[in-house]
């Protein structure tokens, strides 16, 4: 889905040439009354922040609770050797009490060399046919981005 998502263009709103200025920041923000489970990351470049203890923070990952977010850091790899693109997917998921659920389908890429950007934020019906996830996706700024999860049922 990743490959077919990244293939839709958005006019170039900037460009960057470095890697330090290629730095795009994510959030996703849970409002829903369920715990939100996320799976299916898949990324390229850099994700997170290496701590000086070994640990990674900064990627959306594992669970979180209702109406918390947490945020991701997102930086080209190496431009020296071609690494000019960045991508992030995800899916996020909860479960309502009667057991039905609804799951949303996020992704955003960046080109370094045109400043070219897409995204999508979609729910594929969950569970229940007519109950999907409501899911959006927002350009704070060029590189802050806000994925939101919502659950107009329940």
């Amino acid at each position: 889905m990743a490959a077919a998502l990244g293939a839709l263009g958005m006019p170039t709103v900037a460009t960057c040439s470095t890697i330090s200025s290629a730095e795009i920041w994510a959030k996703l923000v849970n409002d829903t009354k369920y715990t939100v489970t996320i799976s299916n990351v898949d990324w390229s470049g850099r994700y997170g922040t290496a701590n000086g203890d070994g640990t990674i923070s900064d990627r959306i990952e594992g669970t979180l609770e209702p109406n918390q977010s947490m945020r991701s850091r997102h930086r080209m790899g190496d431009p020296d050797i071609g690494e000019r693109y960045t991508y992030l997917s995800f899916d996020a998921t909860f479960t309502r009490a009667n057991g039905s659920t609804g799951t949303c389908t996020f992704y955003y890429s960046y080109r370094s060399d045109t400043g070219a950007k897409a995204g999508d934020a979609a729910s594929a019906n969950g569970s229940v046919k007519d109950q999907p996830a409501s899911c959006s996706l927002k350009y704070d700024s060029y590189y802050n981005i806000t994925f939101d999860i919502s659950d107009r049922y329940s």
